[in-house]
């Protein structure tokens, strides 16, 4: 492996050696900023690298154990021909270093990219890189701009080592050094005034021979140069050297703020004082930007995690107390889902704009990752912490417009105070997070303030999801299945594939006990797709007998969060060869109640495939009568609780009634559930209810007795009570 050679390599090596940086004691600072650097780009390998004639040599490095490697071999040695950013996403597809012992053994690096280490005045004495064993990264706008920052600021701090071996120079050196450099240096005599000026100072602050060098120094900072300046011109000893950080006054009267280093000499015909200033506004910008970024949120501009800690950590031990206010956006997995990550992020903007503007006083707005934001308040006032936290609620809920979707979030939020809940952030946090659990058990977009009892009462909760999980990989769920039936005939018409879990201590669960905790977990999409496939197996097992047999599938609300859904009915309906129009899929009103566009287009869809779509439990919710004209329901059932006080209970009559009137109007067909007892099923077929469901005619059944009683009957009245499960 070959390596190019810059034109100006002799001059090159001459400022490398001015720097005297090679063979020395490791420095904190480029340790410091290389595991920055790693961190940073989330690398395993970043370095600071210094170019001899034929060795690279490492002044700094994390991930990698050796101290230098030849330059023949390296890959530094192509980065110091650029003048930016050099990247190489795939190593082994580069003919440059495909062959080098790096790439072919340890540490077998496939991702590299690097940046060179430029001097004042324009020469390259080494590099910044970073690398990683697996390929294909590549560099965003942004992160280029951090690595060209990350190499200025090194350089900066070489810079320093420079301008201090300057002081050991002799005077001819130092004259020629002097007058190359873009940094200021002043020779003054014993009283302060002005004898010499290189280019550099005269660009810096104009034509000064003779004057005295305080009118250079800014008036709030004075007093401290003149400190030093006396102290090296009175001071015994043969050598006396001061450094400070100051503010300068150029020549236009701006102020900047400098690094300035003042050296006082002394031999046996006079004493000589140098004062090299260096202006260092540009890093003081990049160690602003760099600390900007280690404490905000780089998409919101919010305080990060670590920063949010740290405030957390001050008021709790500098003030009475702090309210923190934990939340997480409700459906917001869903909006990213379904229209990509530029909309979600988007939106995560557009919260953080209103989360400042409901939290005006806050003293901390932070984003603690993901769809995860905290407002802590330096306050002890329980009640005043509800308020705001309702408040806040309120200004988060409404619709967003990003990009032209309209998406609906909701947020749920839980509230710790301390030190009452929590005597350190993490503590505090975890409080919070308790609270914010227990709100997302119990249904969401509500508010809740940390009680005691939480932990436990969460154990429990956490234990019981861990049970649900080994249920779904342990095959412990079932389907059983209830018949509909028709009022005119009393036959079979339809049938609802209800799950129960077969617990292994507990025996058989009905939904009521463990549904409303698996709609909220990971595997609810899987259980669901298992539903689905089993359902429809049974079905097109049953058709074979009952032609014209219908079966219903309750869905969960995770299932019609994204298009998946489709492919998913689509993939079991040609798998068993079943018909469309042979599946319903049941929603609660709560699925459609958000009015989502994205949940509307795939019920559009799944309605175009032929399937049909029943809305549960109508009338128990808010389901307005817009939900019937907008989405594309084809049936409506009545819920049990308007049935049982048939035909004796006035009000449940005149709903009834409404409903089935409804349902003609809209053209869509009616089942009722719970018809228990045979005075409901006579007002039911009365009043010209088509089908029903309920105990009066069976109870959900496994497959097996369910086919014995039911299908193998085909075209039989189904007559008799069966008695509850």
């Amino acid at each position: 492996m070959t390596f190019p050679i810059p034109d100006d390599e002799n001059r090159r090596l001459d400022v490398l050696q001015q720097y005297d940086l090679i063979g020395i004691e490791p420095e904190t600072f480029f340790h410091r900023l290389v595991n920055m650097a790693a961190r940073m780009f989330d690398v395993p390998i970043a370095l600071v690298t210094l170019v001899d004639h034929d060795r690279f040599h490492f002044k700094a490095q994390t991930g990698l154990d050796i101290c230098s490697v030849d330059r023949e071999d390296s890959f530094c040695a192509h980065t110091i021909m650029q003048n930016d950013v050099l990247t190489a996403p795939d190593v082994i597809e580069d003919e440059r270093f495909k062959h080098s012992p790096l790439v072919t053994g340890p540490p077998h690096i496939r991702f590299y990219a690097g940046v060179p280490l430029t001097s004042p005045e324009g020469v390259t004495i080494g590099t910044l890189c970073i690398a990683d064993q697996l390929p294909g990264r590549q560099l965003s706008d942004n992160d280029r701009k951090n690595m060209r920052d990350l190499a200025i600021m090194v350089m900066d701090r070489m810079e320093k080592r420079r301008l201090e071996n300057m002081k050991r120079m002799s005077q001819q050196q130092l004259d020629n050094i002097a007058r190359s450099l873009p940094n200021a240096i002043l020779f003054l005599d014993t009283s302060g005034c002005i004898t010499y000026l290189n280019e550099g100072a005269q660009a810096m602050f104009g034509g000064l021979a003779g004057e005295h060098a305080s009118y250079l120094i800014h008036d709030d900072a004075l007093t401290d140069f003149q400190t030093i300046l006396i102290r090296a011109v009175s001071g015994p000893g043969s050598y006396r050297s001061f450094s400070l950080e100051t503010s300068c006054v150029r020549e236009d009267g701006s102020n900047f703020p400098a690094e300035l280093t003042l050296s006082a000499s002394k031999d046996s015909h006079r004493k000589s004082i140098v004062v090299i200033i260096r202006d260092i506004t540009e890093r003081k910008e990049r160690e602003q930007q760099l600390t900007y970024m280690a404490t905000h949120d780089s998409l919101t501009g919010l305080a990060n995690r670590s920063s949010c800690t740290a405030q957390l950590d001050d008021l709790l031990q500098n003030s009475s107390g702090v309210i923190a206010m934990i939340m997480d956006l409700d459906g917001f997995k869903e909006v990213n889902d379904t229209f990509g990550h530029a909309i979600g992020d988007e939106l995560l903007l557009q919260v953080a704009t209103r989360l400042r503007s409901a939290c005006p006083k806050a003293d901390c707005i932070a984003r603690l990752g993901g769809d995860e934001f905290i407002v802590v308040i330096n306050d002890r006032d329980a009640q005043k912490a509800q308020q705001l936290a309702r408040h806040v609620n309120e200004a988060l809920s409404p619709p967003y417009d990003v990009s032209r979707h309209r998406c609906h979030i909701g947020v749920s939020i839980g509230i710790a105070v301390g030190p009452d809940h929590g005597q350190d952030s993490s503590k505090l946090i975890a409080a919070a997070d308790l609270a914010l659990y227990q709100v997302k058990r119990s249904g969401k977009g509500d508010v809740m303030l940390y009680e005691s009892g939480m932990h436990e009462s969460i154990q429990q909760q956490k234990a019981f999801a861990a049970e649900l999980r080994r249920a779904y990989e342990e095959s412990q769920f079932e389907l059983y299945y209830q018949p509909q039936v028709s009022t005119e005939s009393k036959r079979l018409c339809g049938v609802e594939a209800l799950i129960r879990w077969r617990h292994p201590r507990r025996g058989l669960l009905t939904p009521a006990s463990f549904i409303e905790v698996l709609g909220r977990k990971p595997c609810a999409e899987s259980v669901g797709d298992w539903i689905i496939h089993t359902a429809c197996q049974q079905a097109a097992r049953w058709r074979t007998i009952h032609p014209e047999l219908r079966i219903g599938i309750n869905l969960f609300d995770v299932q019609l969060a994204t298009p998946r859904i489709i492919s998913v009915i689509r993939s079991a309906l040609d798998t068993f060869k079943l018909p469309a129009e042979a599946l319903e899929l049941e929603l609660v009103e709560t699925i459609i109640l958000k009015n989502d566009s994205a949940k509307l287009d795939v019920l559009k869809k799944l309605k175009a495939l032929g399937v049909q779509l029943a809305l549960d439990d109508y009338g128990t919710g808010y389901a307005s009568l817009s939900i019937l004209k907008e989405y594309p329901v084809t049936r409506i059932k009545i819920d049990k609780s308007f049935v049982e006080g048939l035909p004796h209970s006035n009000s449940d009559v005149a709903v009834v009634k409404a409903m089935l009137d409804l349902g003609t109007s809209f053209g869509l067909d009616i089942i009722a559930e719970g018809v228990e007892e045979q005075s409901q099923f006579n007002f039911l077929r009365e009043h010209h209810c088509p089908e029903v469901q309920g105990y009066l005619f069976g109870k959900p059944l496994p497959a097996e007795e369910f086919e014995a009683m039911f299908i193998t009957r085909q075209g039989e009245s189904i007559t008799g009570c069966t008695s509850p499960l």
